[in-house]
Formats: C-alpha cells, structure tokens, sequence
C-alpha cells in the first residue's frame, strides 16, 4: 500500500512539476504566436514591458520572471498598462501605430479608471525611460 501511495505522489510531482508546467507554457506560447509574427512580436514586447515594469518595483527574480511569463500569456488575460501601451504604439491593419505621447496622454486620461493611478505613475516615469533601446532594436 505504501509503494502504491509513493508511486502516485510521484507520478503526480512528475506531472504537476516545473518541467512540465514550462513545457505547456511553451505550447500554449507556440499556439498563440502561430497566428502572425506580428503577434509573436507583440507578445514579446509586452513580456519586455512587464519585466522592466517588476524591475522597476524592485520585484524578486522570480516574481519578475513570472511577470514575462504572464507578458508572453498576455493575449489570454490581458496585463493592462503593458498591452495598452504597445498596441497603442504599434501598427495594426485597421490604423497607424500611435505617437508614444499619444498613447502617454491616453493613459493618463484613463488612471484612475481602467488603470491604477500609482502603477501609472511608475510605468510613465520608470519604466517608459527604459525602453527606448528596446523599441529601437526590436
């Protein structure tokens, strides 16, 4: 009865464990970005925002990991500021990539109501310095 009981606790830490979780993030990933490269793009763009955004909170390594993981996962629920931000500032077939002072003047027009004021705050002043380099080279 034992051996059986231990058998399934690892059968089941083998299933549940690390390696499978990252290998079913990167499948779901995979899925997502199937759809256009423009999709991938914007995917990692706002992994990108997200970990500069934990960074910037003095967040752990983890927590900014998790972060760029939820940035890659975005399109299944959605990371506000970060999204918005770079789906105001890119292309999209319907209609031309916003100016990032537009897209800044936006999101000050909406904290308070669809964003938190104080994650604003930070991702205006903190965050949107840093990406000056990513943008360029992406």
């Amino acid at each position: 009865m034992i051996k059986m009981v231990e058998d399934h606790m690892y059968n089941n830490k083998l299933f549940e464990g690390p390696s499978v979780r990252g290998r079913m993030i990167d499948n779901i990933i995979a899925t997502i970005n199937e759809k256009s490269t423009k999709e991938k793009a914007h995917s990692e763009r706002v992994s990108y925002l997200c970990g500069a955004s934990g960074e910037t909170l003095s967040l752990e390594h983890e927590e900014i990991k998790t972060l760029k993981a939820f940035g890659m996962l975005h399109d299944i629920g959605k990371i506000a500021i970060a999204d918005t931000y770079d789906a105001m500032t890119s292309e999209r077939s319907y209609r031309p990539a916003m100016t990032n002072g537009l897209a800044v003047e936006e999101l000050q027009k909406n904290s308070g109501t669809q964003f938190d004021p104080e994650l604003i705050s930070i991702f205006l002043e903190k965050v949107l310095p840093k990406l000056n380099h990513w943008y360029v080279s992406a």
